[in-house]
């Protein structure tokens, strides 16, 4: 850990009378670290959760329904790294019934956090998973619960995918649901989140749209914006250079 005022917390989470975990909090009260009795037979339960989460997405029940019978969310207090990244898996997952029967579980232990979902679609994304990605961005993004002070985070985590010198064409389609919930929250005043709209668009191959959301940012941006106006006509012509039969890559 850095510098800084940290406390250290003891607690017995599940009631057993051992103190299980030992926390440094920060200001906010996050847990910064922890750790647990090496012999804790809990440690080695999210990794067989896992497991059966792997089996129910290759679609083999038994296996799926053993492992998760085996480990059911009893390490969750000992661990709940990317615990809405989990849920989204499960989520995705309607024909398990074992799945489904976990999900059930877990939504009664521990509420949906919008905050924490929208970090899990770039979480899901990096770990190989954009179709369940972008089946949570079109959940989770819908205009009329998104914040102004979610612009910039959706704005930069749609660029992350977008942009042209390490494109992922793998999360054109999430990028281009992440970069219409930006501009959403930003109610559309932002000419940098309209190009990054354009872009996306662009991406996945909407080029009239991506010529028309440019020209918008274009025409939002500041006059003495010298640079920002180059970025923009320069991405304009781009698109509209784009033919009918071309590519979404061959302008990256």
């Amino acid at each position: 850990m850095g510098a800084g005022a940290y406390r250290v917390l003891a607690t017995d989470l599940d009631g057993d009378g051992r103190l299980e975990i030992v926390a440094a909090l920060g200001e906010r009260d996050e847990v910064i670290a922890w750790s647990v009795p090496k012999n804790d037979p809990r440690l080695g339960g999210r990794r067989r959760f896992l497991e059966g989460l792997e089996a129910a997405e290759r679609r083999d029940e038994a296996a799926a329904s053993l492992a998760f019978e085996a480990a059911r969310f009893r390490w969750l207090p000992l661990d709940d790294t990317d615990v809405e990244v989990i849920r989204a898996r499960l989520e995705a997952l309607p024909r398990s019934a074992s799945a489904a029967r976990m999900l059930g579980i877990l939504n009664r232990s521990r509420p949906v956090i919008l905050s924490r979902r929208i970090e899990a679609i770039q979480d899901l994304v990096d770990l190989g998973h954009p179709n369940t990605a972008a089946r949570l961005a079109r959940e989770c993004l819908r205009a009329e619960d998104l914040s102004p002070g979610l612009a910039s985070k959706l704005n930069q985590m749609a660029w992350y995918w977008l942009d042209p010198r390490a494109p992922r064409p793998d999360a054109r389609e999430v990028a281009l649901l992440v970069a219409r919930g930006a501009v959403a929250a930003s109610r559309r005043s932002d000419p940098v989140i309209l190009d990054t709209l354009a872009e996306a668009l662009f991406a996945n191959a909407n080029y009239a749209q991506a010529c028309e959301t440019e020209e918008e940012a274009l025409a939002k941006c500041p006059a003495g914006d010298t640079k920002g106006r180059a970025g923009f006509e320069a991405s304009l012509a781009r698109f509209m250079a784009a033919g009918p039969g071309a590519g979404s890559q061959d302008h990256k």
